[in-house]
């Protein structure tokens, strides 16, 4: 019976764990580990974790670092620790819907480096909110060519399984980074999977709470997707993935950092003068860049084209949206 490790960031959440570790009680198809990570948390939530291993069923690993070392660093201490076949990666506040064993559970028997899966955003009480994809792009349920997916497939950590081997021989983990460290470990994780398989199932159950890291403005900075970028082209083969890596970084660093510095309220000549350097014609020359969404395609444009006062009306119709207001 096939092993799946599953790696939590804890600081300070337990509590918000419980839903998710209770649910897991249920899973009869496979073994179930979880590793939580504790990040120095101020509360008992350490003394919590540990005393929570009667009411569960299967193997709870608690582990604590000796400073605090963020999500990434943390994320690493619990792939040290993980002794499943199979490996992934949720947050203290997430949790995994309960079809999760029925759908995973076929696919182990299979033998691949990854699965991936969408996901669904809901509020504190488990309310519906919205709907995600792991990807840019339609994928049918099935393998999918790796260079498609390494692309196109989303750099967050949630909605993705890897064979624990594949990480651990080819030296995938996070990068001690102070934004944007999944991106990186997540793309590098596709690139040295040999198969790769879409499961087009909302598995992942991500919570909106508008007070986590992702809502917290003023970690935002468009100088953390460049190095996030430089950490991943450090770690691969550069001429070998030219043209795929060309793709990422015009939608994970520049299309995303124009968006930041909109949020930000940067002035018109830092953007002009940011979409003077970066952005060239050998994006939209791109061979991947025909597939991306339309979103994708028509930020790339105005940027090319220098239409700043556009650019700014579009986020700012895409926040209104995003805010429900």
């Amino acid at each position: 019976m096939k092993k799946l490790s599953i790696v939590i960031p804890m600081y300070n959440s337990f509590h918000l764990m419980k839903k998710n570790l209770l649910r897991l009680n249920a899973i009869k198809d496979f073994k179930i580990e979880v590793v939580i990570v504790d990040d120095c948390s101020s509360d008992n939530s350490f003394e919590q974790a540990q005393d929570y291993k009667d009411d569960v069923n299967y193997e709870l690993v608690v582990v604590r670092n000796m400073r605090n070392l963020g999500p990434g660093c943390s994320r690493n201490k619990g792939i040290d620790n993980a002794t499943g076949d199979y490996i992934t990666f949720v947050d203290s506040d997430d949790y995994l819907d309960y079809s999760f064993e029925k759908q995973l559970g076929k696919l182990f028997i299979h033998d691949i480096d990854c699965i991936v899966f969408d996901y669904l955003l809901v509020d504190c009480d488990g309310n519906k909110i919205g709907e995600g994809k792991s990807a840019d792009i339609r994928f049918e349920e099935g393998f999918i060519d790796k260079n498609d997916a390494f692309v196109y497939v989303f750099g967050s950590t949630c909605g993705k399984i890897y064979k624990k081997k594949v990480i651990d021989d080819n030296s995938v983990r996070f990068g001690n980074l102070f934004r944007n460290e999944d991106m990186p470990f997540t793309k590098k994780a596709l690139a040295v999977s040999k198969s790769i398989y879409y499961l087009p199932k909302k598995l992942y159950m991500y919570v909106q709470v508008s007070s986590s890291l992702m809502h917290t403005q003023k970690l935002n900075d468009e100088k953390n997707c460049q190095i996030a970028y430089q950490f991943l082209i450090d770690s691969l083969p550069k001429e070998e993935m030219k043209e795929e890596l060309e793709a990422i970084e015009l939608r994970e660093v520049l299309n995303n950092s124009i968006y930041i510095m909109m949020c930000n309220k940067e002035s018109t000549k830092k953007i002009l003068s940011y979409i003077e350097e970066k952005y060239s014609i050998k994006y939209i020359k791109n061979q991947y860049f025909k597939r991306f969404p339309k979103q994708v395609k028509i930020i790339t444009f105005m940027a090319y084209f220098k239409l700043v006062f556009l650019l700014r009306l579009i986020f700012k119709i895409k926040n209104k949206l995003k805010s429900g207001h």
